[in-house]
């Protein structure tokens, strides 16, 4: 009985090890993805930030409505760093756009957000 729990225990120790190599295998992949966009000025990474926004749609001169899954929010979501510098980045967030015909109670919280980190730039809204 002994050996036979000591068995199960080997292997599960295998099973581990091996999860073990694998994730660390993982870990210097990402790293090595990472490392060369770590040492980016933030200057840089603001600019690529400022590329990623919504287009303008050219019938209607507007970018859409806020939407967690699109820049800039998108990019606070991403990571510490890069919810640092685009936080940091006060062109995100200079442009709003509201729909107000869909009745939603957060445009007040949306623009206060928008206000906050657009700091001293110019502001353009568009309801």
């Amino acid at each position: 009985m002994k050996a036979q729990h000591l068995q199960k225990l080997e292997e599960k120790a295998r099973i581990l090890n091996s999860e073990l190599v694998q994730a660390r295998s993982d870990l210097l992949e990402h790293r090595a993805l990472l490392s060369g966009a770590r040492k980016l000025p933030m200057e840089i990474i603001s600019e690529i930030f400022l590329q990623c926004l919504p287009e303008v749609d050219t019938l209607s001169f507007m970018r859409p409505e806020p939407h967690p899954d699109q820049a800039p929010l998108l990019l606070t979501q991403v990571c510490r760093s890069w919810r640092s510098i685009a936080i940091a980045t006060p062109r995100l967030w200079s442009t709003l756009i509201i729909n107000a015909s869909n009745g939603s109670s957060s445009h007040c919280e949306i623009t206060k957000l928008w206000l906050d980190r657009s700091r001293n730039v110019p502001l353009t809204f568009t309801l």
